[in-house]
């Protein structure tokens, strides 16, 4: 029998392709999870495995023919006798730290599950844009000049709006400059819950919050979901910040390739533009019409779940 699963580092070995090559979220998962497994053992641990293997396989085809199908035979003969040892049923279930593959994979059922969420997202997209008067130097103090800075996005029919959201300090007095660090693929849940409660507190925010806020509404206590990914456009450096939900695709380092732009069934969330009078919910990259769209770094993501 293959030792994947009580030896360290040997799936691992086995599925690497080297530096620069794209792993998905969900071999990540499961890299993660069969560590947990080898270093504490527990039904919950080989349940998360079996979820996480699951979810790289449907998600991820092409990936998991290159890396899974060559040992998928010893593999699966090795994780239905830990399954058994635990008494944990086969089939992929909600039990333990992963999950199975959830229906929200493709055009119609992805749309389905924004719907869902629509009127939280798009009431974020009705706050006050904090930075509207950004960056430093380019306003005058008390005007506005819709040519210069961040103004230059907003919509032209939606000025009157958006300034008058600005300027009202009593109905949307949040603070627009604050936000948490954005760092690494790690989901960072607790963070998003925070800086949710701050935006909708004070009703302004700028990219960096409006994005958070924005991961926060799609996932937290939700029982399934696509893959949730926060990124940030701006020289691989914290500048605008959005939301994909359901790209396919992997990775270069915390690097999103730009084909993504390519993928049909990505759903492109920003309250931030939202707040300057454009749409919060963009279905594919033909609705979003911004040029913020290459060279993006993900910072914070959550695998289809």
């Amino acid at each position: 029998m293959s030792d994947y699963l009580t030896q360290a580092n040997s799936f691992e070995h086995v599925i690497d392709r080297g530096a620069g090559r794209f792993r998905s979220g969900e071999l990540d998962e499961a890299v993660k999870a069969i560590r947990r497994y080898i270093k504490q053992p527990s039904a919950k641990q080989i349940a998360s495995v079996r979820n996480w293997l699951a979810a790289w396989k449907h998600h991820n085809p092409k990936e998991f023919a290159d890396r899974g199908a060559p040992i998928q035979d010893e593999l699966r003969a090795e994780l239905h006798h830990h399954l058994d040892n635990w008494h944990v049923p086969k089939a992929p279930g909600t039990t333990g730290t992963g999950a199975a593959p959830v229906a929200a994979s493709n055009a119609g059922n992805v749309k389905q599950w924004i719907e869902q969420r629509r009127a939280a997202l798009e009431t974020l997209g009705t706050y006050a844009c904090g930075d509207l008067m950004h960056p430093p130097g380019s306003q005058v103090p008390g005007r506005i000049n819709w040519e210069k800075g961040f103004a230059r996005i907003a919509n032209p029919l939606q000025r009157d709006a958006i300034w008058k959201r600005y300027c009202d300090q009593v109905n949307y007095p949040g603070m627009g400059a604050q936000h948490g660090m954005l760092s690494g693929k790690t989901w960072k849940g607790q963070q998003f819950a925070g800086v949710y409660s701050a935006v909708t507190g004070g009703k302004r925010g700028v990219c960096t919050t409006f994005g958070q806020a924005a991961a926060h509404v799609l996932t937290k206590g939700i029982p399934s979901g696509p893959r949730v990914e926060v990124v940030t456009w701006g020289n691989q450096s914290t500048g605008h910040v959005f939301v994909l939900v359901n790209r396919k695709g992997g990775y270069a380092g915390n690097n999103v390739p730009d084909s993504w732009v390519n993928e049909k069934d990505v759903v492109i969330v920003d309250p931030w533009r939202g707040s300057l009078g454009w749409q919060t919910i963009s279905f594919g990259i033909t609705q979003y019409r911004s040029g913020m769209v290459a060279g993006l770094m993900c910072v914070g993501e959550k695998p289809a779940w």
